[in-house]
């Protein structure tokens, strides 16, 4: 999750910065206009001190933003080293989850308001206890059954889930904080004791290989193209923002005048 903030802080701060650039860029080179009858040789004290004015508020603002934005991405690049070191809020486990190894099979987490117990549900295939791995297609379904479960566990303080079972025993890893190599680190979810990670359901895809349902996380591509449309989203309110600041100013100039 603090990477994610810290990827929209960098979008909007960066959106700040653009839209500021076009002030700094106009008071650089704004046009000179020029008479033959009254051009003076030399600038005026008035001419000089009016367009320093100009400059320096123009100036001033873009470098205000700059700095801003060069600010609040420290803070997010900081948050997002050091933030996964402490503990997570506990409703961060509140999710529908996709299992790798149970493809199609609901699992879902829903954590109490007291953010120390947990209540689970789902659906498997086949008898209780059996250790075959089977996942939740219709063809499955139809050869073993579908049954649903449920129980309840707790939550510990360092980022670990417990149903007391020595069987569901996980801790949360956020997407990038592993340097593990057992599958899903790109991505958020629970990863269990047993190297299995349920993975939070938004962020997976579910595909047909053979006659087989697969999971796996949203490719590359899908990840740059949500980057995309934040940024858009992002740049759009800005320009939004921009406009309506631009409409002010420009009526004021107009009472002034």
């Amino acid at each position: 999750m603090t990477l994610k903030t810290a990827t929209l802080l960098l979008l909007v701060n960066v959106g700040i910065a653009a839209a500021f650039q076009p002030l700094l860029i106009s008071s650089r080179s704004r046009p000179q206009v020029s008479s033959r009858k009254h051009t003076p040789l030399f600038a005026t004290k008035e001419d000089v001190a009016n367009k320093f004015d100009i400059t320096s508020k123009y100036l001033s603002s873009a470098l205000f933003s700059k700095t801003a934005s060069s600010l609040a991405l420290s803070l997010a690049i900081t948050a997002s080293a050091i933030l996964p070191a402490y503990a997570v809020d506990a409703q961060i486990f509140t999710n529908d989850y996709a299992d790798p190894f149970h493809p199609l099979c609901q699992r879902h987490v829903e954590v109490f308001k007291d953010g120390k117990s947990f209540h689970y549900s789902g659906t498997a295939v086949g008898p209780k206890g059996d250790t075959v791995l089977r996942g939740c297609s219709a063809q499955e379904i139809k050869d073993f059954g579908l049954r649903k479960g449920a129980f309840d566990g707790i939550i510990l303080s360092d980022n670990r889930i417990s149903a007391g079972d020595d069987i569901h025993e996980g801790v949360w890893e956020p997407a990038n904080s592993a340097s593990t190599t057992l599958g899903y680190e790109d991505v958020d979810g629970i990863r269990w004791n047993d190297g299995n990670k349920w993975i939070v359901k938004s962020q997976s895809i579910a595909k047909v290989k053979g006659d087989k349902y697969v999971v796996e996380s949203k490719s590359g591509a899908t990840r740059v193209g949500e980057v995309i449309f934040l940024a858009y989203i992002g740049f759009s309110t800005l320009a939004g923002a921009k406009g309506v600041y631009d409409g002010i100013q420009r009526k004021r100039q107009q009472q002034e005048a």
